[in-house]
């Protein structure tokens, strides 16, 4: 993982297994970002390319996605995703 100084989160909500399948493949394209998208909920905290780490969340109910601010990109993907705390 590298050292970040600029980390965009957003909160986001994944309800069904093709949006978790669908998150994990887009954030799995930013290959030199590996270990920089994470996905956390409460006290865990996953790399977003793990699926059985995505899966070990329970998405529906919202979980905080942290990433470099550059990838714009990303953000786009995860757009209709982002929900209200």
């Amino acid at each position: 993982m590298t050292d970040l100084k600029y980390t965009t989160t957003n909160f986001i909500v994944l309800d069904r297994l093709k949006d978790i399948t669908d998150f994990v493949n887009a954030a799995s394209r930013f290959e030199k970002h590996k270990g920089d998208i994470l996905l956390s909920q409460g006290k865990q905290v996953v790399e977003a390319t793990s699926l059985l780490g995505v899966l070990s969340l329970d998405t529906s109910k919202g979980a905080t996605v942290s990433y470099p601010n550059d990838l714009e990109e990303f953000y786009n993907f995860i757009t209709p995703f982002i929900s209200e705390e």
